[in-house]
Formats: structure tokens, C-alpha cells, sequence
């Protein structure tokens, strides 16, 4: 039920979809910019080691044949460049973690006014306005945007430097499998991340108590529904990896730029619903009431 109505509840907002994603474009646009400024440097560097273009094509022919070998010698190329070009890749290393940073912060600034419309069209089927969701949920929102980013930020970071460095020691021994183990460890564990914070923007848009009190109860909350989000939130993540990844090239990253705000809907829809229906509240899913939904 939890899947199903997040799903209806997404499918039934699809102007706040719209509107998620003029805002992702926006942040995907400045950071375009930025990452090729960064990465444009090191690009040229390379090109003086390696022909970046050739070396690509070899790669996918070799990793269509199914040749192993083709990830000890990308391990071999990036330790070499490392080794000799140790400033610049320092450089874009720290550059990519404050843009992952800023990233994640502004998309943590647009949960609230997410969760905000979808609770009121919950509660009393109207649809809030995007700006004047923005005006009610004021410096709490902010406040909720800026905690959250830098809890999760260093948790997340940490995920993807086990996964990278998982990866890379297994690939030299099983190969794919030992890239693609890394890779679902990872996504079981930003989802069990992304389940125990879950609850701390519907306790924050329903419960009118403290700041610190919205919090706590909200991360206690998160953690006794963890069982049912976690199954949910894994499905959404699984489904939008597996598009993303089949997507990425041959769309030239259109649909991946449209999974963006679909993710953040969903995820939102998600514990909106386990939040109303731990606490046996009534909910609007397409025009009908749904009465009695526990867990």
C-alpha cells in the first residue's frame, strides 16, 4: 500500500513535477559550468598521457567481449595519472566535494515546499502554490535544509568513498561483480540512510512544536518505521538506478534529468504516507479518502 499510494500521489502532482524540474534544471545548467571548468584542466593532462577518445572506444569493445582485464588497466591509468599529476587531481578532488555539498544542499532546500504542497493536497485534496509554500514554511525550512545537508553530507560522502575503494579491489579480482557488489552496497546504504531521516520533514510540517523537539521525535520516528520505508524507498531507488543507467547515454541525459524531481517527489510522497499512516490519520490518494491506512 505504502508503494502504491506514493506512486499515485506523485502521478497526481505532476505540475509540482514540472516545477522540481525547472528548479533541477537550474542547479544542472550552473553545475555543468562548473564541473567542465574544473574537469577541463585535468582533461588536458590526460590527453597528453593517454588519447582519452581512443581509450574510451577500447574500453567498451573490451568490456562488450566481456575482457575482465579492462578495469585493472583503468585502476593502472588512474594510479599512474595520480602519481604524476598528484596537484590537479587533488584539486578537482576537493572542488567535486564542495560541489557535492552545494548540490545536496540545494536540493534539501526544496524538500520542505515539496512535502508542504503534497501534505495539504494529503489533508484537504487542494495543491498549495509553490512560492507561497515557500513564504509559510520560511526560516524552518531552511533551517531543516541546512541540518539535514550536513548530517547526511558527510554519511553520504563516506558511502561513496566505500563503494569507490570496495570497487576498485574488487574488480581486480571478480571483475563486473565486483564493481556492481560495490555499487549495490552503496545503494542499501544511502537508502537506509535516506529511511532513518525520512521522517524529519513531515514531523517538521505537521507537528507545531520546537525546532529541537520536531527533530528528535522526527529522527525516533524515522528509525520505528525503518521496516516499511526501507522496502519502498529501495524499490524507487532501484527502478530509477536502472533507468538512469540504461538512459544516460542514448537520451544525451534527458530522461536522467527528468528522473531527478521524480525521485525527489517519490522519496517525499514516501514518508508523507508512513507519517500518516503510523499516526492513523485520513489522506486524499486521486480523489478518494483513504480511511484506517496503518501499518
Amino acid at each position: 500500500m505504502l508503494t502504491r499510494h506514493s506512486l499515485s500521489l506523485t502521478l497526481s502532482n505532476i505540475n509540482l513535477v514540472f516545477k522540481v524540474l525547472v528548479y533541477a534544471l537550474i542547479i544542472i545548467v550552473i553545475g555543468s559550468a562548473l564541473v567542465v571548468t574544473i574537469v577541463s584542466p585535468i582533461l588536458e593532462a590526460l590527453g597528453e598521457t593517454i588519447n582519452v577518445a581512443d581509450y574510451i572506444d577500447h574500453f567498451v569493445e573490451d568490456f562488450l567481449r566481456g575482457d575482465n582485464a579492462v578495469f585493472d588497466r583503468i585502476i593502472n591509468t588512474v594510479d599512474s595519472f595520480t602519481a604524476t599529476h598528484p596537484d590537479d587531481v587533488l584539486k578537482v578532488a576537493i572542488l567535486g566535494v564542495l560541489i557535492f555539498f552545494v548540490a545536496k544542499l540545494l536540493i534539501a532546500l526544496i524538500v520542505c515546499p515539496v512535502a508542504f504542497i503534497l501534505n495539504s493536497k494529503m489533508a484537504t485534496n487542494f495543491q498549495e502554490g509553490f512560492f507561497h509554500s515557500v513564504m509559510v514554511i520560511g526560516w524552518k525550512g531552511v533551517l531543516m535544509g541546512l541540518v539535514y545537508t550536513l548530517i547526511s553530507y558527510p554519511i553520504d560522502l563516506g558511502i561513496v568513498a566505500l563503494a569507490f575503494f570496495l570497487g576498485k579491489w574488487m574488480v581486480q579480482g571478480i571483475g563486473i561483480f565486483g564493481m556492481l557488489f560495490a555499487l549495490s552496497l552503496g545503494l542499501v546504504l544511502i537508502t537506509l540512510r535516506m529511511s532513518v531521516m525520512g521522517q524529519l520533514v513531515p514531523t517538521l510540517i505537521n507537528e507545531n512544536i520546537k525546532f529541537n523537539l520536531q527533530f528528535k521525535r522526527g529522527f525516533k520516528l524515522g528509525i520505528k518505521l525503518m521496516s516499511k520505508t526501507f522496502p519502498a524507498i529501495l524499490t524507487l531507488n532501484l527502478v530509477a538506478f536502472g533507468i538512469i543507467s540504461v538512459t544516460l547515454i542514448p537520451t544525451f541525459l534527458i530522461i536522467p534529468t527528468v528522473m531527478v524531481p521524480i525521485i525527489l517527489v517519490g522519496y517525499t510522497a514516501i514518508h508523507l504516507i508512513a507519517y500518516y499512516q503510523y499516526n492513523q490519520k485520513e489522506y486524499y490518494i486521486d480523489e478518494i479518502v483513504v480511511k484506517n491506512a496503518t501499518f
